[in-house]
């Protein structure tokens, strides 16, 4: 009796002990994740840092630059400048051997000469035919191709002294001359070296103006007209600025880097720019924005918070927490990436709104954010 009692409390234990693994096994109900708000970057339309400052490097270049050829061909026998030499007008920079010039200018002389002969003999053979012809011992006909003969020796003969003329032309070309004053600001030819008629040998800067010439993004050269100052402070000369102003926007891209040539008139009445000096141009977006605002756009916005989906182009606009995305329309074209770009915005977007700059292309409509 005792026996089977042990029996049941070992089999009641065994139970307990069982159920207390499998209640331990059994998976609990998951727990809800906790909501996710996203930190965000943004800013305030109308702001400063939608109308900052906006840097880029520049060159100083000369405002007029010739690149000046030989007109003949020939071997380059002497070189009188070398770069950065100022030379004045009709100075020899270059020569080419003058032999081969020489000789094509001997017989072209030749040549006029054999024509010479030629006419001369055609023009005797005229005057006789003409008084045979009075006295009836050759016929008219004959007359005539005397007449012939003679005018086409004397053409013959002024096509020789023409190029005659240019073969002593040829001999002046060998030599080339400065057309203006100005500084050489590169070399393509050596002694020795032969070269084409009209192939480049060297640069010469004519005149003392000075050119500042940077590339900018096709959201920026929109805003920028003729006339926009600008400040350039030179890479060797810190804390001193000098004003420029737009003369020239390129109207094409480049292929490569899709970014707009602009030339402005650089201010150095001390010459403290030299040419080929690297510098930082300085574009003052508020003046630009105020001339946009006065014509079609009305704010600015980088374009890293611009969005496209179906030809259509928005931006996600911050409102008690949550983003909600909102349709604009812009002044031009969205233009190629750049990390400095901005575009102008004509309507959908009022001043002191609050949109998001970065990480536009992950967010959903609603989603809440945390603006730093």
């Amino acid at each position: 009796m005792r026996a089977s009692t042990l029996g049941l409390h070992s089999i009641f234990a065994a139970s307990l002990i069982c159920a207390l693994v499998l209640s331990a096994c059994k998976p609990q109900a998951a727990a809800a994740p906790p909501e996710v708000i996203r930190p965000v970057k943004t800013m305030i339309v109308g702001s400063a840092s939608a109308t900052s400052n906006g840097s880029y490097s520049a060159e100083i270049r000369p405002r007029v630059e010739s690149q000046l050829a030989f007109r003949v061909g020939g071997k380059v026998i002497e070189r009188l400048v070398d770069i950065g030499a100022v030379v004045k007008k009709d100075q020899v920079l270059m020569r080419l051997d003058p032999s081969d010039l020489q000789l094509s200018a001997n017989a072209a002389l030749a040549q006029v000469a054999a024509a010479k002969a030629n006419d001369d003999v055609a023009q005797a053979a005229l005057k006789r035919s003409q008084e045979l012809v009075k006295q009836n011992f050759i016929s008219a006909g004959a007359l005539d191709q005397a007449i012939g003969a003679a005018n086409a020796s004397r053409a013959a003969l002024a096509a020789a002294q023409a190029n005659s003329a240019l073969g002593a032309n040829a001999t002046q070309y060998g030599v080339l001359r400065a057309d203006a004053d100005g500084v050489v600001t590169a070399l393509s030819a050596e002694v020795g070296q032969v070269v084409a008629a009209g192939t480049p040998v060297l640069k010469v800067s004519a005149g003392a103006g000075k050119d500042v010439v940077f590339a900018v993004p096709e959201g920026v050269a929109g805003l920028i007209k003729r006339g926009t100052p600008l400040e350039v402070q030179l890479w060797t000369k810190s804390g001193s600025t000098l004003a420029a102003t737009v003369r020239d926007v390129s109207a094409i891209a480049d292929s490569l880097t899709r970014t707009y040539a602009i030339k402005a008139s650089l201010s150095d009445a001390q010459n403290a720019a030299p040419l080929g000096s690297t510098a930082t141009v300085t574009i003052n977006r508020k003046t630009i924005t105020s001339k946009a605002s006065s014509s079609t756009a009305n704010v600015l916005v980088p374009l890293a918070s611009v969005v496209e989906a179906q030809g259509k182009v928005a931006v996600w606009v911050v409102e008690g927490g949550v983003v909600k995305k909102r349709a604009i329309t812009l002044a031009a074209s969205v233009p190629a990436a750049e990390a400095d770009a901005v575009v102008a915005v004509t309507s959908g977007l009022a001043p002191g709104a609050v949109i998001v700059t970065a990480g536009v292309h992950t967010l959903t409509e609603g989603q809440k954010v945390r603006t730093n």
